[in-house]
């Protein structure tokens, strides 16, 4: 009988020792576990950095056990959702505000690292091509962005162009005298100008092109040197070279100088130069003395073509047979 009873008792003695033993070893597999699922980690917000070691699955069950609380305008990197790894650094970066001025308003927003694009693109402020953005920092140290709207419009100017004046002496006027040969008139010129302005206001105007609707005209002035006012010429006949019968026609200002150079005034003739030379000393029969310092498209041959001041006096002229006497 007590053979039986000890036997009895050494087998619960083995089986509560079993228990024990397996109860051991679940409890050394939990905490062998639970090791492996502890993770250090760096959370740097602002100025105050910690680490600590946690057994949270997350970035945001990180920053719940360190009692780091944050905004939705709050910038956490890596994201909250994101799955927490041994060794990983997250970084809370608080958002400021931030005051936006364009398009004549002002307001405040709410960001994280405000770059100037990424704040008015929050602020839904678009920028033109060529908008000047300006970043800086108000009385109170807050920061501020301000757009300014740059646009460009083209207008047309008229301007008036000024004349020259051509002055030539003339021995047809006494010394001290002067006569209006060709009277002078002002050129118009248009210009396409460029016109930059800022928020509306001017800063710049750039003129792109010109172009001439009216030429100006050279006042043309005779000054007197001395000499015989009933004569054409300026200079004393010398001798006869030739003499030929010619058609002379007569012609007046045009605005335009002579073939020589010069502007044309009473005493001057047009001829054909294989006929008679430019520069060559003549006598024109009705005419007086005279030069030929001029050319024409219609002067050929035994043709001359004289000057006078109006047109009254070319027409007065007309068509005439004249002897021309080329002198030495």
């Amino acid at each position: 009988m007590s053979a039986f009873i000890k036997r009895k008792k050494a087998v619960r003695l083995l089986s509560l020792c079993s228990t024990w033993v397996l109860l051991v070893l679940v409890m050394a597999a939990v905490l062998s576990g639970l090791a492996g699922s502890l993770k250090t980690v760096d959370i740097i917000d602002g100025e105050e950095r910690k680490r600590i070691t946690t057994l949270a699955f997350t970035v945001n069950g990180a920053l719940r056990q360190a009692n780091i609380a944050y905004e939705p305008y709050d910038l956490v990197t890596p994201s909250p959702d994101r799955p927490l790894q041994p060794g990983m650094t997250i970084e809370v970066t608080r958002a400021e505000d931030v005051t936006v001025m364009a398009d004549g308003k002002t307001w405040t927003v709410k960001v994280a690292k405000p770059e100037p694009h990424k704040v008015l693109q929050r602020a839904g402020v678009r920028l033109g091509t060529g908008d000047w953005v300006d970043v800086g920092y108000r009385d109170d140290g807050s920061k501020y962005i301000k757009v300014t709207r740059i646009t460009e419009e083209f207008i047309e100017e008229r301007v008036e162009v000024p004349y020259d004046t051509f002055r030539q002496p003339s021995n047809q006027l006494a010394a001290g005298q002067r006569r209006v040969l060709q009277p002078g008139q002002k050129g118009l010129l248009v210009n396409k100008i460029k016109v930059v302005k800022a928020d509306g206001r001017e800063i710049s105007r750039e003129v792109v092109s010109s172009r001439i609707l009216a030429e100006p005209k050279t006042m043309v002035v005779a000054y007197g040197i001395g000499g015989t006012p009933v004569t054409a010429a300026r200079h004393l006949p010398g001798k006869v070279k030739k003499v030929m019968t010619m058609e002379a026609t007569a012609y007046t200002h045009t605005g335009n100088p002579t073939a020589t150079g010069i502007y044309p005034y009473r005493g001057i003739v047009a001829v054909d130069p294989k006929v008679i030379p430019l520069g060559s000393k003549l006598y024109v029969e009705g005419y007086g003395y005279c030069e030929a310092q001029d050319t024409g498209g219609a002067i050929k041959g035994d043709r001359i073509d004289i000057f006078l001041d109006t047109k009254e006096e070319c027409f007065q002229w007309g068509r005439r047979l004249v002897q021309v006497y080329v002198l030495e």
